[in-house]
Order: structure tokens, then sequence, then C-alpha cells
């Protein structure tokens, strides 16, 4: 059994014995690991669909890419880009791959990047991409705008 909560960042008295009766109640008789760690919004939907339907979508196009194996190629190597890079052995064989990608952290759990990062992550490849004379385009004509608001309502979540 998994369950997350989230808890306010004040007057939180009414949330943590909230918790801890919802504690009480989980698999009576064995020992649970409880983890704390702050909370980060995840990326929006929306967030998500821009990088794979707008951005990738129209790199490929310039680049002549197509199928699923050369999108996943080409975020696995925008990911190790601005993320940096890691050496993995597999049988002998040494290869590089992403420290992270937007859905696992580098300890290879999924956690989602945030959405501040995620605007970070979607101007880093408009860079890159105009770096080799490749366009592309903002979702649509609000979105920075947007973006810019949803990470400024995050860091003062933080």
């Amino acid at each position: 059994m998994t369950a997350t909560r989230t808890l306010p960042a004040t007057d939180r008295a009414a949330a943590i014995e909230s918790l801890a009766r919802f504690l009480a109640m989980c698999l009576p008789g064995k020992e649970l690991t409880v983890t704390v760690e702050e909370y980060r919004p995840a990326r929006s939907t929306k967030q998500r669909a821009a990088l794979f339907g707008c951005a990738y979508k129209a790199l490929m196009e310039q680049m002549g890419l197509r199928g699923e194996r050369d999108k996943e190629a080409l975020h696995s190597v925008l990911c190790g880009e601005y993320f940096g890079w890691r050496e993995v052995e597999t049988l002998g064989s040494v290869r590089r791959v992403p420290v992270r990608t937007t859905t696992i952290n580098a300890d290879g759990k999924r956690e989602e990047i945030s959405v501040r990062e995620a605007l970070e992550f979607y101007q880093f490849i408009q860079q890159r991409a105009a770096e080799y004379g490749f366009d592309v385009p903002d979702p649509d004509s609000a979105w920075r705008d947007r973006a810019r608001l949803d990470a400024e309502l995050e860091a003062r979540a933080a």
C-alpha cells in the first residue's frame, strides 16, 4: 500500500491530526516506512503536451526523424544535455544515459519535474535547437506568460 498526503505550509495542526489517524489505520500489525519530502507541483498536462506535441514534433519534422523510437532518443539526448550524463555498464558495455529525465529522478524513482523546471527545460530546447538552425515554436502565444505565472506561484508556495 502506498499513500500520499500533502500538508499545508501553515496551520498544519488539523492536517497532522488527520494524518496520525490515517497512519493508525494503515496496515495494522505491520511496520510502516514514512517518508517526508517537500511538496513541489509537478509540471502540468499542458506542459507535457507542449514538450512532446509541439517541441519534439517540430524538431522531428525538421530533422527527418519519425516514430516513437526516434522521439525517445531525442528526449534522451535533450534530457542528457540539460540534466547531465552518467555512464551505465550493462554486460560489459558502457553507455551514457541522462542523469535524470522529466519523469525519473537521479535515483531512478518516479519524480516529475516541477512547473518551473518544465518551463526552463522547454526554453533550453528552444535555445539548443536554434543553435543548430532549427525552430521550436512556443506552444501558443500566451504559453510563456502562463508558464511564468505558474512558476511564480510555485516559488511563493515554497
